[in-house]
């Protein structure tokens, strides 16, 4: 049951990968369908450059590693992306650090709540902390724009400018009567998701309502949905009426898909199936090199 030269002590390989490396030989590690037993190994790896003050001669080697497992690897940063931002920050990797802090910033004031212990357990921790809260403060300033930009947009073709002495008369805005009924519905329909909180302080930071609008079409007030049926018995149609009705509908959500677009930017490299691995918080924030931990040390 002891260690023998065919099963050694696990900190001698730790080493030989370590010395290895130093000496410009390629590391072993474990290879796992999942990754864990190599990440494992990788991170013991670090913490021993560290112990020896060598992390600037192993850390290129074991972030081409990490990055060798391409999706596998942006998978476990969005499942743990307190302990890959913190890992990252070690290892000095400015492509995983950016992966997990866009994850952790995404989280910050939503319902998947951050191990806000974990975090503050040291001061690179509690400094990643922090940065993830400034940036996760400067969405929130531009969800609260974009949703005011939201509620006060109105549809180009909607505007008629008086034209030297011409003017505007009633038969011009009474053609767009399809267009303010289709916005008043719109309108009341982003109200009514405001009031419910469903928006920046909703469980998911209001994820699900910006993904909402921002996919338009049948997303929303679908031409067979309930509130569609609704509208309709209170304002009767021809036919014709709910086909302009429909189009002046889609046209006024058209014009709102661009505005929420900021805020679904995936800035992330994961790969996500849409039904079933979507997030529960936005993707969209971005650090500069300058706003790296080790950057100014």
């Amino acid at each position: 049951g002891g260690y023998t030269s065919s099963n050694p002590p696990p900190f001698l390989q730790v080493y030989n990968n370590l010395f290895g490396i130093i000496c410009g030989v390629e590391p072993k590690f474990s290879k796992d369908e999942q990754a864990e037993t190599f990440i494992s190994e990788a991170v013991t790896l670090l913490l021993a450059g560290e112990q020896v003050l060598s992390v600037p001669a192993i850390r290129q080697v074991i972030e081409t590693h990490f990055l060798r497992l391409g999706q596998t690897l942006w998978h476990h940063v969005c499942g743990r992306s307190e302990f890959w931002s913190y890992l990252a920050a070690r290892l000095q990797s400015p492509i995983i650090f950016k992966e997990a802090m866009c994850h952790l910033i995404g989280r910050v004031n939503t319902q998947d709540t951050i191990d806000r212990q974990f975090m503050s357990q040291n001061g690179l921790r509690r400094q990643i902390l922090v940065l993830a809260e400034k940036k996760a403060e400067g969405l929130k300033r531009e969800k609260l724009k974009i949703q005011r930009n939201l509620i006060e947009h109105w549809p180009a073709r909607m505007f008629h400018m008086q034209d030297g002495y011409q003017i505007p008369n009633r038969a011009v805005y009474g053609s767009d009567i399809y267009l303010y009924q289709a916005r008043a519905l719109v309108q009341q329909y982003i109200s009514s998701a405001y009031i419910n909180n469903l928006h920046h302080c909703a469980p998911d930071g209001g994820a699900r309502f910006y993904h909402t609008i921002g996919k338009g079409g049948d997303a929303y007030l679908a031409p067979k949905s309930a509130a569609i049926e609704n509208w309709f018995a209170n304002f009767s149609m021809s036919g014709k009426g709910k086909v302009c009705f429909l189009d002046a509908l889609a046209v006024v959500k058209n014009e709102l898909m661009p505005i929420v677009g900021p805020l679904l930017k995936d800035v992330t490299h994961a790969k996500r199936n849409e039904s079933k691995d979507k997030l529960n918080w936005l993707t969209c924030v971005e650090l500069t090199d300058e706003e790296l931990p080790w950057v100014n040390e």
